[in-house]
């Protein structure tokens, strides 16, 4: 399998490989695409789950009805976390399967 750093370093090298090839040097973009997809749902995860670890801190010292307010958007974040890290996993997946579909990068003189 391909370095994900090399196709995300120099795309155009890597393009030009699969079409050297014979194959679809689209797999190139579908790849990154994949791979920006899952590191945006990690951001947002990782953003959520620090939000969601704070607000312990706040549910323990509310009262009354502003508690329950920090409870339901407690778990209105859970659900949210599950679904980015959901969204994650199935872009890792989705990338590593086309990834598997690119083949190594040739090298000029070498045959």
């Amino acid at each position: 399998m391909i370095d994900i750093k090399l196709l995300a370093d120099d795309p155009d090298r890597v393009k030009a490989s699969q079409a050297a090839r014979g194959d679809d040097p689209a797999l190139v973009d579908q790849v990154l695409d994949a791979d920006a997809k899952r590191r945006a749902a990690l951001t947002e995860f990782e953003q959520l789950r620090a939000r969601q670890k704070s607000m312990g801190k706040e549910i323990a010292s509310a009262q009354g009805e502003e508690k329950q307010k920090l409870l339901h958007e407690t778990k209105s974040i859970a659900a949210e976390v599950k679904r980015l890290q959901a969204t994650a996993d199935e872009m890792v997946a989705t990338r590593d399967e086309l990834l598997m579909s690119i083949g190594n990068v040739i090298i000029d003189g070498v045959p």
